[in-house]
């Protein structure tokens, strides 16, 4: 099918409701072959959501709210970190899943929703996602040096210590500058 063609059928049939299995799998077969189309579908089921995330994570900003579902925001993190960004309203589980994959999207993570469990989570699992962290603890700060002592660099001037720089020294990296 060509592209002119594909956009025909998706503008015509999308406020249909689903009364057929022919056009539901019309609806399943564009949103597979690109995600993004799942915009001109008004019945978003999970089935055509989960299709649609797995072809491109990104396409989670078409998604309405209500069905942004857990499994198909878990399967938008697995195609693409970065759809963490489109979430309406993720939960603590979808954040540590996706830092799981990349702690750099902790940056994606606002103030209030950055909780201490979110941002030791990210520490543990590398030490210089301490950079994205808005409201730094001495204890998160120590976390992250301890796990990789380059994340010195990224400690607020308030919570740097002779403790946390010899932790980072006990590093011995020729290219970890510490004056």
């Amino acid at each position: 099918m060509s592209y002119i063609i594909e956009n025909i059928l998706i503008m015509d049939n999308a406020n249909k409701e689903y009364d057929d299995e022919e056009y539901y799998n019309l609806c399943k077969k564009l949103v597979q072959k690109k995600g993004t189309y799942i915009r001109f579908i008004k019945n978003q089921t999970e089935e055509l959501c989960l299709e649609a995330v797995q072809e491109c994570g990104q396409a989670i900003i078409f998604i309405k709210k209500e069905s942004q579902t857990h499994n198909v925001c878990i399967k938008a993190l697995e195609q693409d970190w970065t759809s963490l960004l489109f979430m309406r309203n993720p939960t603590e589980e979808i954040y540590l899943f996706a830092l799981n994959i990349c702690t750099d999207a902790l940056q994606f993570i606002d103030q209030v929703k950055q909780t201490q469990k979110i941002c030791e989570h990210a520490v543990k699992l590398n030490g210089l996602a301490l950079k994205h962290i808005i409201k730094q603890t001495y204890e998160l700060c120590k976390l992250a040096v301890e796990q990789n002592g380059y994340a010195i660099h990224y400690v607020d001037e308030e919570f740097e210590t002779t403790e946390l720089v010899s932790i980072a020294k006990k590093w011995k990296k020729p290219y970890l500058i510490l004056e």
